[in-house]
């Protein structure tokens, strides 16, 4: 929509929009923690993640001439889609699996989070200064082996997670020139009052 502004927690990124306008796309290179929002549901946009090419700030020479991974595109689930319970897949060719997960504050506080293979998410640090939302990564799998956790060992396969509040997970997959990512799920609620028109 036009006249969409946007406000970061903490601060706007280097090369972030603070504006939009209906249709704008504007990408922008980050390594920075942060939460964005429109300044109301009238004015909805939409987020997603790239990965870079595994050359992407490589040095010349080998060992360390490139990094795992290589392009990927994942959409950002905005919060009011969070569930509280996913069941997802880790693919067993890719050496590394990460999980970034996201929980909202409720009416109690943070709710604990809980890997099936896992136990009880830790480690969780805060989003900016507004202190309603935290963040974890958990890597459940390391150069194609297993993580061990105080509730469990983390492989491939069927994956499962679950809390009493509101969360997301977003799930990568890195090796040698390749990666994926994907959302573990998300809510479908009609979340603004615009109808999006698409031209025929």
């Amino acid at each position: 929509m036009n006249g969409t502004v946007l406000t970061y927690d903490p601060a706007p990124p280097v090369g972030a929009p603070t504006k939009l306008g209906a249709g704008q796309v504007v990408s922008f290179a980050t390594s920075d923690v942060v939460t964005v929002k429109s300044q109301d549901a009238s004015h909805p946009f939409y987020a997603a993640v790239y990965m870079t090419g595994s050359m992407y700030n490589a040095s010349t020479t080998p060992p360390n001439s490139r990094t795992t991974g290589d392009p990927d595109f994942v959409n950002a689930v905005p919060s009011d889609q969070f569930l509280d319970h996913y069941v997802f897949f880790t693919d067993h060719t890719y050496a590394n699996t990460t999980l970034t997960m996201v929980r909202r504050k409720t009416s109690k506080g943070f709710l604990r989070v809980t890997l099936d293979c896992a136990g009880e998410v830790s480690g969780w640090a805060p989003i900016g200064t507004s202190g309603e939302y935290e963040y974890a990564w958990v890597q459940l799998t390391k150069t194609f082996q297993s993580q061990a956790f105080a509730g469990g060992s983390c492989g491939y396969g069927r994956q499962g997670a679950s809390s009493d509040g509101p969360f997301s997970i977003t799930v990568w997959g890195t090796d040698l020139d390749a990666s994926y990512g994907f959302p573990g799920g998300m809510g479908l609620r009609p979340i603004m009052p615009v109808t999006v028109t698409v031209p025929k």
